[in-house]
């Protein structure tokens, strides 16, 4: 019992919460009571002090400190097992009556409203998954997931991007609705992270073209010096999501000609029809071309390590110790094409295809084109090939491309 306790107390280290509105929150509840130093910890470890500080209502189920002296060994491994957040969340609740759904789980022992965002609920037990239907939605939509964890209350995931919530400290703290929110990036798979600025510099889209470009870097150099630069690594200073009609994979003219600039170029293609593909680059300066099949992305979110696979301690590690599909050094005139080895895909196939370029100075385009197994040539690839759901949702007929 004193390991688990020693285990537990080690997981949810921390410091304690601060008072940072001007009327009563949960938050200040929980950090109010001495009973619950415990959960405390937990709230100010994950970060979720924001969600309690956050409008409501909502309802917040806080076991005491005794209520974790009390589990048992394999209750005590299943909590470390547990992360932080997802603990959290599953003793949150909107505005639904849950207490006779709590009464199997634990007893109640004080109920203290707020006069800001809700009610405090401290309970003698932790509430744990897999119990009898008590907890919200607790599923494999976890923290770093490129999917859309509802937040808790009425309200979807779509209602709150409407209101334009998608920016509010509480959503993002708790990562709630990640993909209409487009918060999704590589690194919070991994990290489940979704704020650090690492995390904004590997986001990824569901569907259409994601541009970002990083600018003020060292002028000399490739492509290749863009590993020891800021690129990917710090939040990008420009971002266009490019997913209209008459979108396609290339720069924006924008910041197309933008000196000393590094520039990501990505999105999931989706093959219309059984064939080989053959993708081909143009870029002033030089650029690559990486293809990561999904079943290589599923790794990143089973990561227990913390790492990307090969132990690389960052995406942009990962992904340019790849073979590039295209490489280009120096420069190509906007007609000049370098082109890869043909893909055999199927219809319906995705991949994530990603082009790093770097812009020393001059035309700076950067686009890239494809090869469909009819003989067609896309220049450049226009977005609506580019949609990780494939077929769920806009589908070419066969052989037919809009």
């Amino acid at each position: 019992m004193l390991a688990i306790m020693v285990a537990v107390l080690a997981v949810l280290g921390g410091v304690s919460h601060a008072q940072q509105t001007p009327c009563t929150t949960i938050g200040d509840l929980v950090s109010s009571r001495p009973d619950l130093s415990l959960i405390q910890k937990a709230v100010s470890a994950s970060g979720y002090d924001v969600f309690l500080d956050a409008p409501g209502p909502k309802t917040f189920f806080a076991p005491n400190d005794a209520a974790f002296q009390k589990l048992n060994e394999d209750a005590g491994s299943a909590v470390l097992d547990l992360d932080l957040l997802d603990l959290l969340r599953y003793h949150t609740f909107g505005e639904e009556d849950v207490a006779e759904r709590l009464e199997r789980r634990a007893k109640v022992l004080e109920r203290l409203e707020t006069s800001c965002n809700g009610e405090l609920v401290i309970i003698d037990s932790v509430l744990l998954p897999g119990g009898s239907g008590m907890g919200p939605r607790l599923s494999a939509c976890r923290q770093g997931d490129c999917c859309d964890m509802q937040p808790p209350g009425e309200f979807t995931c779509e209602e709150q991007a409407g209101w334009g919530k998608c920016g509010e400290p509480w959503m993002v703290a708790g990562g709630y609705c990640s993909q209409i929110c487009q918060r999704c990036s590589f690194a919070s798979m991994v990290s489940g992270d979704t704020t650090s600025a690492e995390a904004n510099g590997t986001r990824i889209v569901e569907h259409g073209i994601l541009f970002q470009q990083w600018h003020y870097l060292d002028r000399s150099g490739g492509v290749n010096s863009l590993r020891n630069s800021r690129f990917m690594r710090t939040d990008p200073d420009y971002e266009q999501r490019m997913d209209s009609e008459d979108s396609t994979f290339q720069a924006p003219k924008p910041v197309r000609e933008y000196e000393q600039s590094g520039s990501r170029i990505s999105g999931f293609f989706c093959a219309p029809v059984d064939g080989d593909y053959t993708f081909a680059l143009s870029s002033d300066d030089s650029s690559r071309l990486y293809m990561l099949p999904e079943a290589e992305i599923a790794k990143f979110s089973s990561s227990t390590s913390g790492t990307f696979p090969g132990d690389k301690d960052s995406y942009f590690d990962y992904i340019s110790s790849q073979e590039s599909v295209v490489k280009i050094d120096g420069w190509k005139r906007k007609s000049e094409w370098v082109s890869g080895r043909a893909k055999k895909m199927k219809r319906g196939e995705v991949v994530f295809l990603e082009v790093h370029h770097k812009n020393g100075g001059g035309a700076g385009h950067a686009k890239l084109a494809v090869e469909l197994p009819g003989g067609e040539t896309l220049v450049p690839i226009p977005a609506y090939l580019f949609n990780r759901e494939c077929f769920k949702e806009r589908v070419p007929a066969a052989g037919v491309l809009p």
